[in-house]
C-alpha cells in the first residue's frame, strides 16, 4: 500500500488491471474518462491514460503534508471528513496530503450520513479519536489506527468496502465498536487489515458484531473480544493473530483457522464464548478456559467436561477445536518413542 497518494488514480488502476475479476463502475469517478472515451475506444488509449494518471500521483508522493483535524466533527453535513475541518486556517482536504485526527485535539470526526461516503486520502487516527461512521458504505482510505482510536458503527449495516485498508503497528492498539444502544448494530469489514498491534472488537451488548470478510488480511497482532460478537467469515479474514475472548464476548470463526502449523493462540475468560460451528475445525498452539490450559488434541463439544463447556457453543456436535502440542513437548514424546525402539531392538538380539 503506498500512503499519500491520491487512491483514486491507484484503484482505478488495480481495477482496470482486474476489471473481469472485480466489477465496478470506477469509470464514472474518473475525470475525462468519458471525453477521452468519446474521441476513442481504443483499450491500449485507456490503458495509456490509466497509466499517466498514476505516475503523476506517485510524482507528487513526496510532496505531501501531514494535516491535522482542528474542528471537532459534531455534525453529518457541515463538519464531516470531507468538509473544511482540517488545519489552520481550517479548510477541506486536497489531493497529495495526508490527514491526522488527534483526539486530544478533536474528540470525533465523522463521515457523514451518505450512502457512499470517499475520503481518498491516508487518515491516522491517534490519542483515541472516534471516527464515527454514519455512511452505508466507506470507500477509498488508507487508515492507521494508534493509542486505541476506535471505528465506531453509527448506525446498523456500516460497511468499509475493499477499497479500504486498516493498518495497526506492533506496539498499536485500535477498536472496531458496534454501538447498539437502542438497537443491535453490524458493522462489516471488507478492508484488508494488517499489522501486529492489538484489535479491540467491542460494543454495548453481545449480539453487536463487527463482521470481517476479507480472505487477503495479513493481520497478525491479537484480537480481543469484549460484550460483542466477532465474526470472521471468508477463509483467512482474522489473519494469523491470536485471541483474547472476555466476559461477554463471543468469537465465531466461520471458516477452518489455521492448520498444524500454527502460532496461535485462544484465550477464553470465564463468561466468553468460542462458536464450534458446524463441520468446521480451528487450530490453536494454546488453549487457555478461564485460566486453566486445555491439553493437546482434539475436541468435540461432547469430548469437553462441564467446566469446559462452558466456555464453548455448540451448533450441532461436528465442530471442533485442536490444541497443537508444543514443539518441545512434541520432541519429547518423539525422543521417547525412538528410545522406546532402541530398547526394543536390543531385546531382541
Amino acid at each position: 500500500m503506498i500512503y499519500y497518494v491520491n487512491q483514486y488514480y491507484c484503484y482505478v488502476f488495480v481495477h482496470f488491471s482486474l476489471e473481469s475479476y472485480r466489477p465496478r463502475s470506477w469509470k464514472t469517478y474518473l475525470p475525462g474518462y468519458k471525453l477521452m472515451k468519446a474521441t476513442s475506444s481504443s483499450r491500449n488509449l485507456r490503458f495509456i491514460f490509466l497509466s499517466v494518471m498514476v505516475t503523476v500521483s506517485l510524482l507528487t508522493a513526496t510532496q505531501a503534508d501531514e494535516i491535522t483535524q482542528s474542528v471537532n466533527s459534531t455534525n453529518d453535513s457541515s463538519s464531516n471528513w470531507n468538509t473544511a475541518i482540517w488545519g489552520d486556517p481550517a479548510a477541506v482536504p486536497s489531493f497529495g496530503n495526508s490527514y491526522i485526527s488527534d483526539g486530544s485535539i478533536t474528540p470525533y470526526l465523522r463521515t457523514g450520513n451518505y450512502n457512499n461516503a470517499n475520503f481518498d486520502y491516508t487518515l491516522t487516527l491517534i490519542n483515541g479519536v472516534t471516527l464515527i461512521n454514519k455512511s452505508s458504505n466507506v470507500n477509498f482510505v488508507d487508515i492507521i489506527l494508534e493509542d486505541n482510536s476506535v471505528l465506531h458503527a453509527g448506525d446498523n449495516g456500516n460497511t468499509f468496502q475493499e477499497t479500504t485498508t486498516i493498518y495497526v503497528a506492533g506496539g498499536q492498539s485500535g477498536t472496531l465498536y458496534s454501538d447498539g444502544n437502542p438497537n443491535v448494530r453490524t458493522q462489516t469489514f471488507e478492508s484488508i487489515i494488517s499489522g501486529s498491534g492489538t484489535l479491540n472488537a467491542s460494543g454495548f451488548q453481545t449480539s453487536d458484531s463487527n463482521i470481517i470478510d476479507q480472505s487477503l488480511n495479513t493481520f497478525s497482532g491479537l484480537w480481543t473480544v469484549s460484550t460483542s460478537t466477532l465474526v470472521g467469515v471468508s477463509d483467512g479474514s482474522l489473519g494469523t493473530g491470536s485471541f483474547e475472548v472476555n466476559s461477554g464476548g463471543v468469537l465465531d470463526i466461520q471458516y477452518g483457522f489455521s492448520d498444524s502449523g500454527t502460532t496461535s493462540g485462544l484465550s477464553v475468560s470465564t463468561g466468553g464464548l468460542f462458536n464450534l460451528n458446524s463441520g468446521i475445525t480451528s487450530y490453536f498452539n494454546a488453549v487457555s478456559l478461564g485460566g486453566s490450559a486445555l491439553g493437546a488434541g482434539t475436541y468435540s463439544y461432547g469430548d469437553l467436561d462441564g467446566g469446559q463447556q462452558a466456555f464453548f457453543s455448540d451448533a450441532d456436535g461436528t465442530g471442533s477445536i485442536v490444541v497443537i502440542p508444543e514443539s518441545s513437548t512434541l520432541g519429547l514424546f518423539l525422543a521417547g518413542l525412538f528410545a522406546a525402539f532402541c530398547l526394543m531392538r536390543r531385546k531382541g538380539e
